[in-house]
């Protein structure tokens, strides 16, 4: 089973399904756009070599098979699976599908394989853990083989998951058209993080540096989050954000994350596409196909973490304040005024 505990301050729940507890839906919180790459490009817009790009591609798609090496804890070898979990970008729905897709691989190929899951949203645990303060919870994903992680690249060397020291890390992610990202968000959460305000008075609040007691994750969650949870060596600073909005295709973290995206990650789908992200990654991890021969299990993308029905934001803080599906224009305009970087990301990967 996944450790996967909260301290109260979690702003999405991960609880992991029960067994058969695999239904398909549609993703309604999720934008609707036309078909998109799933590749990318380097950040300064310049053209690569259309050979190398298919090499690399044909490479990349080839299935990958399991890495088998027993241990006492373990019959596959550790540091071989990681999903880079976003927030609010399927990535609960993403979480579970891949602990039904284990769940058939203990059961039908008699495995014993370790899972951890380490989820920044928790900040009190995750803190705890990285910092060694947790010691359980740091030899869990230390010695874990499959692993769901929804925190920064730059973090994964401390809990010895790390390329330069030989692990062969087999990794995917699913990146949001940003400005959809951060709405879902603001949905998702607007009493518990924003206060029932309207979004772009928080934003005003955080330009003029008095968000007070906001939760800093809260607000981290409105600025180039996904650009932040890319990097594997920078640091992205809230508080200069402003400097990141000018000329964000010329930025060295936006050159890291593409870099990553092409160097770290097997495979990154789209939310706008997730279904198809998901048959994507099916061909490359054969065990990760909704059916399987050696099974009866059928595993299936679940619609998880939608908008409440009812946030009591309403006239008498109980009832619900309807918000659209998608920000008015100005509204837009403001959180892609502070989200240029991750702009340019998700442009990069769906180039």
């Amino acid at each position: 089973s996944g450790d996967s505990s909260t301290d109260g301050e979690s702003t999405e729940d991960h609880t992991p399904p029960e067994a058969g507890e695999h239904s398909s839906h549609d993703d309604e919180d999720a934008s609707e756009s036309e078909e998109k790459s799933i590749y990318t490009n380097d950040a300064d817009g310049e053209e690569e070599d259309e050979a190398a790009i298919v090499a690399a591609l044909k490479e990349r798609l080839q299935p990958k098979e399991l890495f088998y090496e027993k241990s006492d804890t373990s019959d596959l070898r550790l540091h071989q699976f990681l999903h880079l979990h976003q927030m609010k970008t399927g990535g609960t729905s993403l979480d579970h599908y891949l602990r039904c897709a284990l769940d058939r691989l203990r059961v039908g190929q008699n495995l014993t394989i370790p899972y951890g899951n380490i989820h920044e949203c928790s900040q009190q645990r995750y803190y705890a853990c990285r910092d060694g303060e947790d010691p359980h919870c740091m030899w869990r994903l230390t010695n874990a083989s499959f692993m769901s992680y929804c925190a920064p690249l730059k973090d994964l060397e401390k809990f010895q998951w790390d390329t330069t020291l030989g692990d062969e890390i087999r990794a995917i992610t699913v990146l949001r058209n940003p400005v959809d990202r951060v709405w879902s968000m603001f949905r998702f959460q607007t009493k518990s993080c924003y206060r029932c305000m309207n979004l772009t008075d928080v934003y005003d609040l955080i330009d003029r540096n008095q968000t007070g007691d906001f939760r800093d994750l809260c607000l981290k969650q409105l600025m180039n989050h996904e650009t932040a949870n890319m990097l594997s060596h920078s640091e992205l600073l809230p508080h200069e954000n402003a400097i990141y909005q000018q000329e964000p295709q010329q930025s060295s973290l936006v050159q890291e994350a593409v870099d990553n995206m092409k160097s770290f990650f097997t495979a990154i789908g789209v939310t706008e596409e997730l279904e198809q992200s998901v048959k994507l990654f099916a061909e490359i991890f054969p065990w990760f196909q909704q059916r399987v021969e050696w099974s009866k299990m059928t595993c299936a993308l679940t619609h998880d973490n939608s908008s409440p029905s009812n946030n009591h934001c309403g006239p008498n803080g109980t009832s619900h304040w309807e918000l659209p599906s998608h920000p008015d224009e100005h509204t837009r305009k403001v959180i892609e005024e502070h989200n240029q970087l991750d702009i340019a990301v998700y442009e990069a990967a769906v180039r």
